[in-house]
C-alpha cells in the first residue's frame, strides 16, 4: 500500500513535464495511449511514492473500533469458548 501523503510529487511532475508525449503516443490507437499513460503513471508511482511499513505484531481491528470495545470482544470470545 503507498503512503501518498509522503510522496515526492514534484519530482513526479517534473519527470512527467520532460517526457516527449508526442513520441510515446503517436502512432498508436486510443486502447495503446491508454496503457501507455498508465504505464508511464504507475511506474512513477513505485518510483516516488513509498509504501507504507506494516507490522505484522499489530492486531487487525476496524479503525472505529476502540481499545475499550476491543477488550469487550475478547472478553465475549473467551466466554464463548469456555462455554464448548
Amino acid at each position: 500500500m503507498y503512503d501518498y501523503a509522503k510522496g515526492n510529487y514534484a519530482a513526479m511532475l517534473e519527470e512527467l513535464s520532460s517526457m516527449r508525449w508526442e513520441d510515446l503516443l503517436q502512432p498508436s490507437t486510443v486502447e495503446d495511449c491508454w496503457k501507455t499513460f498508465k504505464d508511464v503513471i504507475n511506474r512513477l508511482q513505485a518510483k516516488y511514492i513509498p509504501l507504507k511499513n506494516h507490522s505484522r505484531n499489530k492486531m487487525h481491528k476496524p479503525i472505529w473500533m476502540t481499545y475499550k470495545a476491543m477488550k469487550l470482544v475478547r472478553r465475549k470470545h473467551k466466554k464463548n469458548i469456555i462455554l464448548i
